[in-house]
């Protein structure tokens, strides 16, 4: 059981009555809670360009929100009816797997070859279909999310590979913390065939910027045919932003920064992890006399008193990945690793943490 796996589990185990074995032994799983909606899958992460970034103005606004209503889309013979006869149906672009990622089972569809589509009307129905999911997200309305979302999405977002039904899925999401979720670009808006359909989609859930390749079907839902979020592949798309660059290395359970000053409300950190195990990137803001050592005495799922999660990132063994923040204010952060290592204990107990300073 990987860790992801091992994260589900956990997750489902909060639902149980806490038992005093919990309590005294707190460990990686009873945060991940807190934050599994603000990431996808590990392998989704570790795509994001290095060039994406931030113009620390608090980034792009977010697209008009369609609110989070049902939004059917368009017929598939307007949709097919091109504007520039006899061009033909673009390729999808190809999602490349992170290292050290497992190829993604379902594969991608063969483009219709020949007939024509209507890129704007496309483009219109996918950003509908996704600020209406950003809403549901935001508003907790996750029997709604549902609604939009195939059960492999919903396993992504929460973070993990397994499909999710939807009782599972809202029952799991009630225990997460609100976050603001939005949509801040749609590009490259491709119609596959009659019935699927993908774009690249720049969101940004909390203080965390993803750019992901995402996959629409045609299903009927509540007596409307729409487009529903089939899954999220690794993006290729570029928002031309800007932001503070950090090169983490990450090696014997530890981070090393290749800066410790935020100049803005914007970074990026691209890292590399030569350790022969997992490790993530959890940022939190401290404020106060704060310390991570509470997150090791703290019975969860909450964070202590005076700790705030801002941002997560899962770095595979031998493996590089990025992650960009936006919208921080001037203080003190940490970076910890709370996966666990063979005997249980997160690997912030053995010292892997940084700080930084946002100013």
């Amino acid at each position: 059981m990987n860790s992801r796996e091992r994260t589900l589990v956990t997750m489902a185990h909060r639902l149980q009555p806490e038992t005093d074995h919990h309590r005294a032994h707190p460990r990686r799983n009873r945060i991940v809670a807190g934050v599994a909606t603000l990431s996808l899958a590990s392998t989704l992460l570790l795509a994001a360009p290095a060039s994406i970034a931030q113009d620390g103005t608090g980034g792009a606004p977010p697209l008009e929100e369609t609110g989070c209503v049902l939004v059917p889309a368009s017929d598939i013979d307007a949709l097919k009816a091109g504007r520039d006869a006899g061009s033909p149906v673009a390729s999808p672009v190809a999602a490349t797997p992170a290292a050290g990622a497992s190829p993604v089972a379902s594969p991608v569809a063969t483009p219709v070859a020949g007939p024509t589509f209507n890129a704007d009307l496309l483009l219109e129905d996918l950003t509908a279909t996704s600020t209406s999911l950003a809403s549901c997200l935001t508003e907790g309305r996750f029997i709604d999310v549902a609604d939009r979302t195939s059960p492999l999405f919903r396993g992504q977002l929460i973070g993990t590979p397994q499909e999710l039904p939807t009782a599972l899925y809202a029952t799991l999401a009630e225990t997460f913390p609100p976050t603001d979720a939005a949509i801040l670009e749609i590009a490259n808006a491709t119609l596959v065939d009659d019935t699927q359909a993908s774009a690249d989609v720049v969101w940004q859930v909390g203080h965390q910027v993803r750019v992901d390749r995402w996959f629409f079907t045609l299903e009927r839902v509540q007596g409307l045919t729409m487009w529903v979020v089939d899954r999220a592949e690794p993006g290729t798309y570029t928002p031309a932003t800007e932001a503070t660059r950090i090169d983490v290395t990450i090696a014997d359970n530890r981070y090393d920064l290749g800066a410790t000053t935020v100049d803005g409300d914007a970074v990026q950190f691209d890292a590399r992890n030569d350790d022969g195990v997992d490790h993530e990137l959890l940022v939190l803001r401290l404020e106060g006399d704060a310390s991570t050592s509470a997150l090791l005495t703290t019975p969860g799922p909450e964070f202590p008193e005076g700790i705030t999660f801002i941002g997560q990132a899962t770095i595979p063994a031998s493996a590089s990945g990025s992650m960009l923040l936006v919208d921080l204010e001037p203080g003190t952060y940490a970076i910890v690793c709370l996966l666990t290592d063979e005997n249980g204990l997160p690997h912030l107990a053995d010292g892997m943490e940084a700080t930084f300073e946002v100013s």
